[in-house]
């Protein structure tokens, strides 16, 4: 392992993904998102994936210039056909304008069609995070999960993250996760570095239990807690997939393919944003005595005193990561890293 910081990381991706055709101010968006996530700890979704969007720009799958067109507004509604460009970009657009909306109509649904992989939704929801509002993201992808009881795969991991803003000094409540056992990108980890897997994670192609991560990634990803995960999962689709496409996560190109570089994804991204405001107990309806805020804060309390704790309280808000903080990373990501800074004559790796 080797490390430099985030601030030298951030400034390389985004050099990077300029060098093949990405807006800088697009750039940076992608770039903030996936060192965001490695400084996070969720390695899975972070400079891991900057080989393959490298890879995907290069060869046609990402439209570098698609930042995304605005559809249908219906006001609280709005559409977005991403232009197969990035999906960090898209998010990032989606998020601010539902903030927007949801401040004008209390809530909002921003739908994105045609998108890419956008890594961890967490980074989505920060921009309803400094807004005081709450957030639910959903996103397909990939098909790498059966169907409950089924043997193919025809679902994504299909992440789902669920956000609540805190009071003042507070931190904010943050469910980001994958109905699979195990997000993919992890997998991929676990290959980069020559590890193998813990039982119950996944299955080979042939639908056998692997510990293999390379066996892993050809074949399929256990779901969490069985067949509720799984059904779980189906709800995501029909939101993304279904619902917004344009492509079933079926249909949608596998990221660990390089054969499938040029087949643009597909995906659909949908993010309802809620003005948490308009429930704070100040009127007649709804009889409360504390704030929604307030009300977190007090379930944090009672966690701690039981002793655990709420998910998000270390995802930082990506505008607020400390560039000048260390960022380790395995030998394989970075010689990966190395090899594209020499393709796009970039200085090098921090």
């Amino acid at each position: 392992m080797s490390g430099s910081t985030v601030g030298e990381f951030a400034d390389f991706c985004t050099a990077a993904f300029t060098a093949v055709g990405v807006p800088t101010p697009d750039a940076h968006v992608t770039a903030r998102a996936l060192v965001a996530s490695e400084a996070w700890g969720l390695a899975s979704h972070g400079l891991l994936r900057v080989p393959q969007y490298l890879r995907r720009l290069q060869a046609g799958g990402i439209n570098p210039g698609g930042a995304g067109r605005e559809g249908a507004d219906l006001g609280a509604l709005v559409v977005i056909d991403g232009e197969a460009g990035l999906g960090q970009v898209h998010l990032d657009r989606a998020a601010r304008l539902g903030v927007a909306r949801a401040q004008r109509h209390g809530i909002s649904a921003v739908a994105v069609s045609n998108s890419h992989h956008a890594g961890a939704l967490t980074v989505s929801a920060w921009p309803a995070l400094r807004a005081g509002c709450a957030v639910i993201c959903v996103s397909n992808g990939p098909a790498v999960m059966p169907t409950p009881r089924g043997d193919r795969p025809l679902l994504s991991t299909s992440p789902i993250c669920i956000a609540m803003a805190a009071e003042p000094g507070g931190a904010p409540v943050i469910v980001d996760m994958s109905t699979s056992a195990v997000a993919r990108g992890t997998i991929a980890g676990h290959a980069a570095r020559g590890e193998r897997l813990p039982d119950g994670w996944a299955y080979d192609a042939a639908g056998h239990p692997t510990t293999d991560p390379q066996a892993a990634l050809r074949g399929m990803l256990a779901s969490l807690g069985g067949t509720k995960g799984a059904a779980l999962a189906v709800g995501v689709e029909a939101l993304t997939g279904v619902m917004i496409g344009p492509l079933l996560s079926a249909e949608v190109p596998d990221l660990f393919d390089p054969a499938a570089d040029a087949r643009p994804q597909g995906i659909g991204h949908l993010i309802i944003t809620l003005n948490v405001a308009a429930l704070d107990g100040s009127d007649e309806v709804t009889h409360a005595d504390r704030t929604p805020q307030q009300r977190l804060a007090q379930l944090r309390s009672l966690a701690q005193s039981a002793g655990s704790r709420l998910p998000g309280a270390g995802k930082t808000d990506p505008d607020a990561l400390d560039p000048s903080a260390t960022l380790t990373v395995p030998p394989g990501v970075r010689a990966a890293l190395t090899e594209w800074a020499e393709r796009l004559g970039l200085d090098g790796v921090p």
